[in-house]
C-alpha cells in the first residue's frame, strides 16, 4: 500500500489516505484489525484513523471490481486528506473505473462511474467517529487526474457540495506519510 497524505485533528488522532493493490491489513493484531482486498487486480483507495497512541480506530476502502481500467493498475487513488474544525474527514483523489463504490454496505453507499475509462476527481466526506461515508461528489473532464493531484499538492480545493454551496477545505499536501503531520481547522 502507498500512503499519500496524513492529517491530524485537535485530539491528536491521525487520518491517512492512499491506495493499495492486492491486499492491505491495517492495525495487525489489534482489536480493530481490518484487511481489504482490491477487486479486479487494480488499486483501491483506503482511509484510516489512528488515535494519538497509534492504535487503529477504523479503516475504509473505496474501489471497484472487474470494471477497473486503470493504467498500470492504479485505477483509484486517495491523494489528499483534511480534517475540518468539526472533525469531519475529507478525502480528494481520482478514479477511472466504471463501477467505483464508496461506503459499501452503508446507508450512503454511492456508486461513481466514468464512461469510457477517463479519470475524474472525487471529494468524499467521512464521519470521524466510525468512518462511515457522509457523501461523495465527483467532477468530470479532468483528463488525466491532474486536477486531483494539483488539489492535493496545492493544499486547497474549491469544490461543490450537493447543496451547491461553495466551500474551501484545507487538505494535507501529497507527501509521504512520515513527511507531513499538521492540524487542519
Amino acid at each position: 500500500s502507498f500512503s499519500t497524505a496524513v492529517a491530524a485533528d485537535a485530539s491528536g488522532n491521525s487520518y491517512v489516505t492512499g491506495f493499495f493493490q492486492n491486499t492491505a491489513t491495517f492495525g495487525p493484531g489489534e482489536a480493530n484489525e481490518t484487511t481489504f482486498v482490491a477487486q479486479g487486480g487494480n488499486a483501491d483507495v483506503f482511509i484510516a484513523k489512528y488515535n494519538a497512541a497509534g492504535t487503529l480506530q477504523w479503516a475504509k476502502q473505496a474501489g471497484s471490481g472487474a470494471g477497473d481500467v486503470g493504467v498500470g493498475g492504479f485505477a483509484e487513488q486517495g491523494l489528499g486528506i483534511g480534517v475540518d474544525g468539526n472533525g469531519h474527514v475529507y478525502v480528494v483523489g481520482f478514479f477511472q473505473s466504471t463501477d467505483v463504490v464508496f461506503g459499501p454496505g452503508e446507508a450512503n453507499q454511492t456508486f461513481l462511474n466514468v464512461p469510457g475509462g477517463g479519470r475524474e476527481i472525487f471529494l468524499a466526506k467521512f464521519n470521524n467517529v466510525d468512518g462511515t461515508l457522509v457523501w461523495v461528489a465527483h467532477a468530470g473532464g479532468v483528463g488525466d487526474g491532474k486536477a486531483a493531484t494539483d488539489a492535493a499538492r496545492g493544499g486547497e480545493l474549491r469544490h461543490f457540495l450537493r447543496a451547491s454551496a461553495v466551500r474551501r477545505i484545507r487538505l494535507a499536501p501529497c507527501l509521504p506519510m512520515a513527511a507531513t503531520t499538521r492540524r487542519f481547522d
